[in-house]
């Protein structure tokens, strides 16, 4: 099925807080990720910096800051051909703080006849980066869980629990996507004293030690779900459907970009 020609979302950075705006085009082939009138495939772009976002260079003087929402709906959508992704303004607009926005976007414009071959999990190993730990193992289907166990002096509440992903479109659309990113209000000076942290308005971030209807999250488990969001983002950046059994435990972005780059390394993903 074809979608429409074009989508365009517009917002603010959540760490830069600027005006920005990504724009979804039906393409034929493998799809790309661009800025600044230069696009490359998702498994070409490298992973630059990874501190509460990921972040990717284009090429020596292109980098998109923030791209891990929108990498998560193209993973959960198996979006990975028929698709054009322009960002403007150097880093993905936050819009309402998690993946559906984007899969909407997707969903409308993309050409879905096309897939690309996946990424496939072929052995079995653990990789340990610091507190994390990633578990692979080949499997029929994508097979993704998340584990998180942070403690009371973290968030100023303590936060543990299991997410996990089989996937499915709806599934993700329903459990997955709408996970909004979180933190803590007790963490928000020290943030911003490293430029992070710029955009936060109400509905569209959780703050986990405030007490108020706008900031509180729907259920306790949509913190422990958007670590999962955050982590199928990451995954696309192999460039194609991640399909195989992945156990992450505290996982970060820069800990699954060590531990994907690990696993590549030992011969335990065959990537397209």
């Amino acid at each position: 099925m074809i979608g429409a020609p074009e989508r365009r979302l517009e917002g603010r950075g959540l760490h830069g807080g600027r005006p920005c705006a990504v724009r979804f085009s039906r393409a034929r082939g493998w799809t790309t990720l661009g800025g600044g009138g230069r696009s490359a495939l998702l498994g070409a772009l490298a992973v630059t910096a990874a501190d509460r976002a990921t972040s990717v260079r284009i090429d020596e003087s292109r980098l998109v800051a923030g791209v891990e929402h929108l990498l998560a709906a193209v993973q959960g959508l198996d979006a990975f051909a028929g698709l054009s992704i322009e960002v403007e303004g150097g880093e993905v607009p936050l819009i309402d703080g998690c993946a559906s926005a984007f899969a909407q976007a997707i969903e409308a414009t993309r050409d879905a006849s096309e897939r690309r071959a996946p990424v496939r999990v072929v052995g079995v190993g653990v990789v340990r980066v610091e507190q994390a730990s990633y578990e692979f193992a080949p499997s029929a289907a994508p097979d993704v869980e998340v584990e998180v166990d942070f403690p009371l002096a973290r968030f100023g509440v303590a936060l543990a629990g299991k997410a996990a992903w089989s996937g499915g479109r709806a599934e993700f659309l329903r459990d997955v996507a709408p996970s909004r990113t979180f933190g803590a209000r007790r963490e928000l000076e020290a943030l911003r004293a490293r430029g992070l942290a710029a955009h936060l308005p109400a509905g569209c971030v959780v703050a986990l030690d405030v007490d108020e209807p706008a900031w509180s999250p729907r259920d306790a488990g949509e913190p422990v779900r958007h670590k999962l969001l955050d982590l199928l983002g990451d995954l696309a950046l192999l460039g194609g459907r991640f399909v195989g059994r992945l156990r992450a435990s505290r996982p970060s972005h820069a800990a699954t970009a060590t531990a994907i780059g690990e696993a590549r390394r030992r011969g335990w993903l065959a990537v397209p």
